[in-house]
């Protein structure tokens, strides 16, 4: 979704959201927004900061509510044990719990959780995104394709795609481990797309990895 002033919204697949404000004053320069994220991910860009006294933007969930002005972050709501994540790529976002007064300002490389009691946890650096390591062949011609983690991250998120725009996904999930098994390793490169997660439920930064089998034999 793209709002007239560039600022673009973009909802992994399975979300669930209510638009509940979105409108334009003559005399704000920038639009109203109100969106409730009811299930999955959402990740945001405000290209242009906005000033002081500006139109809100916010992003709520059941437990969280995301206050921006100009800046890319993320917002998460796993609804099976209502949980929020707030992560900011760039710029900053002020977060707080529904029942909370005081925000807490997460900037870049930084991310908030917040819990079922709607409660936000302190501030958090991002993890860094699992990094290629070697891949490991099978007796039955599959490949195993092991990567390297940061040393906190107990979880993994994973997509794979045919395309490097990962406007297609094949597949989407969570790992336990930073690997994944290739049952058609060939020359036609597949695309992943790793993020490691922290014990709060917050995703770090992606790493892209397009990989393919070489046309000479044996490589």
């Amino acid at each position: 979704m793209t709002l007239e002033d560039n600022t673009s919204v973009r909802f992994l697949s399975g979300a669930m959201v209510q638009l509940t404000t979105l409108r334009r004053n003559a005399f704000d320069p920038s639009p109203e927004v109100k969106i409730d994220l009811l299930d999955g991910r959402a990740h945001v860009n405000v290209p242009t900061k906005r000033p002081p006294g500006d139109a809100p933007f916010r992003v709520l969930t059941p437990t969280a509510v995301a206050g921006i002005r100009g800046t890319q972050f993320r917002v998460g709501f796993v609804s099976e044990v209502r949980s929020s994540q707030l992560e900011v790529v760039s710029g900053a976002v002020a977060a707080r719990g529904p029942s909370e007064s005081p925000e807490r300002l997460a900037g870049a490389d930084q991310g908030v959780a917040t819990p079922a009691n709607g409660m936000a946890l302190p501030v958090e650096p991002l993890l860094p995104a699992p990094r290629f390591a070697r891949v490991a062949e099978q007796a039955d011609g599959r490949a195993l394709l092991v990567f390297r983690a940061p040393d906190p991250a107990q979880q993994f998120h994973l997509i794979t795609a045919d395309e490097a725009n990962f406007n297609t996904v094949r597949t989407e999930g969570l790992m336990g481990q930073a690997q994944v098994l290739v049952p058609d390793f060939n020359a036609q490169a597949r695309f992943f797309q790793w993020s490691s997660i922290t014990d709060s439920g917050l995703f770090g930064h992606t790493a892209d990895y397009a990989i393919c089998k070489g046309y000479a034999a044996g490589k």
